[in-house]
């Protein structure tokens, strides 16, 4: 049982209140110092702002903080039927029922609690699939690969599905954030020629053996795709058998933490093949001295994944080396360090500025604008969210029913 199951929140801010209006703006460029060759009994706090660590619930996990619900705010006029067409278009990718039309019980005066309604009626129905893997395939950039004769394109193309069939399963879960991202093990069996994220039947659950898989960042898709910073289909056909490490960095520092990194300043040069060392040795010895400064705080990142090899496969070792995840952040505070995929949710995934840039991710996909992350209302949420620990389920249905999106979309 995962912790979302245990401690599940429903978020609603202050009863129905409408969150501020977000700033369509690119989101802040900080970048994480990231140092690789991490002392591992290191226990700085990774982010100032992050929420305080709650009491423990007796099962040895940390109890969700309860959410201030407040007073009840007069929301805007709202267009009822702009607003049931705008969700279903986005979470269903199709036209709104009757279905929608009967969560409304105040027709011609919905009120917030009806607006929420209609989101998390749209959210339950199994056709939020088919918004929920058009999310995915925008937030991580998922290369398309209909055309799939080549049984490797074909083997990336299931990859690529079990990783859409993996959030929607998350998502209808309520996981936390961290089980989502680095802690769930669970997998899916279907057959890829009948996937149809709408539809349920052809899923089946199964795990990863020992153990090898911890969340979303370590399903095999995700790792080809972090490993590549040209097309996937290019990289996986290439016969290079060598990792790109930075690009597994820059992966993880734009994807989860939204933090930009920086263009390289000239020409790189290839990686020298050498035998007896592994990926990361390669690349220590091939940075110039301007070159360091960047790598030192990208590649480090990049040794997440140091367990899984450039087809997403798991190993313990790399040339007869053995491998050994290691990775230190710092994201204007004092940095954290730690091992593994694991521990990099329960103590970076759980961070404001981790909920900040899920909410980024979401708010693009919604209305195509990146979200400003130094703006005081959507930090206000992130911080709300991060405190309650609140399940995945909150990120659309807080954007769908916030002032910003109301306003833009819904409000005549």
């Amino acid at each position: 049982m995962t912790r979302a199951s245990m401690h599940r929140v429903r978020v609603w801010g202050a009863a129905g209140a409408l969150v501020g209006a977000v700033c369509a703006c690119e989101p802040q460029s900080h970048l994480l110092a990231v140092r690789a060759g991490v002392d591992a009994g290191a226990s700085e706090s990774f982010d100032a702002a992050s929420p305080s660590s709650p009491p423990a619930d007796g099962q040895g996990r940390e109890a969700r903080a309860p959410l201030d619900m407040g007073e009840p705010a007069t929301p805007p006029r709202v267009d009822e039927e702009a607003f049931i067409t705008q969700v279903a278009k986005l979470l269903w990718r199709g036209a709104p029922d009757a279905t929608l039309a009967e969560a409304v019980r105040n027709p011609g005066a919905a009120t917030p609690q009806d607006l929420e309604n209609v989101v998390r009626t749209a959210l339950r129905d199994e056709r939020s699939g088919r918004g929920l893997s058009a999310f995915t395939r925008e937030w991580l950039d998922l290369e398309p690969l209909e055309r799939s004769d080549d049984a490797t394109l074909s083997d990336v193309k299931m990859k690529s599905q079990e990783v859409q069939a993996f959030v929607i399963f998350a998502y209808r879960s309520q996981d936390a954030l961290d089980d989502f991202l680095a802690r769930r093990p669970t997998r899916f069996r279907f057959r890829p020629s009948a996937f149809d994220p709408g539809n349920f039947k052809d899923l089946r659950l199964g795990s990863y053996e020992d153990n090898t898989r911890s969340g979303l960042l370590s399903l095999p898709g995700v790792v080809v795709r972090a490993g590549s910073l040209q097309s996937v289909s290019q990289f996986i056909l290439s016969d290079e058998p060598l990792y790109n490490l930075p690009a597994r960095g820059v992966f993880v520092l734009e994807k989860v933490l939204c933090a930009k990194t920086p263009t390289p300043p000239g020409p790189t040069r290839p990686l020298v093949r050498t035998k007896g060392d592994t990926t990361v040795d390669r690349y220590r010895s091939l940075y110039e001295p301007e070159c360091l400064a960047c790598h030192k705080e990208i590649d480090g990142v990049g040794t997440l994944f140091e367990d899984y090899d450039r087809l997403g496969n798991h190993r313990t070792e790399e040339n007869g080396f053995p491998t050994l995840p290691r990775w230190t952040l710092t994201l204007e505070s004092p940095g954290v360090k730690g091992l593994g995929i694991e521990e990099f949710g329960t103590r970076v995934v759980t961070s404001v500025r981790a909920y900040q840039c899920h909410l980024a991710h979401w708010w693009k996909y919604l209305t195509g604008k990146p979200v400003d992350l130094e703006n005081p209302e959507q930090r206000a949420l992130a911080e709300e969210l991060a405190n309650a620990q609140a399940d995945v389920q909150e990120f659309p249905v807080r954007l769908l029913l916030s002032e910003a999106f109301l306003d833009r979309f819904v409000v005549p």
